[in-house]
């Protein structure tokens, strides 16, 4: 049932991202290991199940950078866009910080990235899969953001949605006042109109990230030191 199929995934999925992709005494660790290097064989590869597909691309994109370009090139040889979608998702899972960037360069070149998909991976994949990419997206978005602006277009829901949800990712005091400084100066021009709400949503989420790890870190250090 569809019921059975998606708790299958689900299970999987959550069995891999909470254990070392290398240690193969977990069952979920060796069956995705098994199923990725039965999809890439040279010779009649078979393609993982549905139920499983999206949870063994994603622990392929978190192992080396070879894996990470195998799953680049079944992106660019494959024309189904739903199977397309699975491996744009799968392979922001990286934790490779050079990787995180390349990744986000093909998002801004349309020959890699449909531009109408580019700005969606980057906020909606990218900047929210782990520590590591939501600081690499932090970063260049700090770096690029006129650049993005004069890309992708500063219309539409999509840009909104990119700025908040690379804020809301922040988790230190240090990163929100580097973003506040690039927008809450007007001379910059980068808070406009259409991005202004869900920036402010963005600042209030890291606002939260920041409050609830210092309460915990307090509650941590007086359990240690009584």
């Amino acid at each position: 049932s569809y019921v059975v199929k998606l708790t299958k995934s689900l299970t999987m999925g959550i069995c891999l991202t909470y254990n070392d992709n290398s240690d193969e005494s977990v069952n979920c660790v060796a069956e995705a290991k098994r199923l990725w290097l039965e999809a890439t064989k040279e010779e009649d590869p078979v393609i993982p199940s549905p139920d499983f597909k999206s949870a063994v691309y994603s622990y392929a994109a978190r192992g080396d950078s070879a894996n990470w370009e195998k799953l680049w090139e079944m992106y660019t040889n494959i024309n189904t866009p739903a199977e397309k979608e699975i491996l744009l998702v799968a392979l922001a899972q990286t934790e490779d910080k050079s990787i995180a960037q390349q990744y986000i360069g093909y998002c801004m070149d349309e020959s890699k990235v449909k531009k109408s998909r580019g700005l969606a991976v980057m906020g909606r994949y990218i900047a929210t899969s782990n520590k590591i990419t939501a600081e690499v997206s932090l970063n260049y978005m700090l770096d690029n953001l006129q650049k993005i602006y004069d890309y992708f277009g500063t219309d539409g829901l999509e840009m909104p949605h990119y700025i908040r949800s690379v804020v809301s990712q922040i988790t230190s005091q240090d990163d929100l006042d580097r973003v506040k400084g690039k927008f809450d100066d007007e001379n910059t021009g980068y808070l406009i109109e259409n991005v202004k709400a869900d920036y402010l949503i963005g600042v209030d989420f890291a606002n939260a990230n920041i409050q609830w790890l210092d309460i915990n870190k307090k509650t941590l250090e007086l359990a240690v030191n009584g």
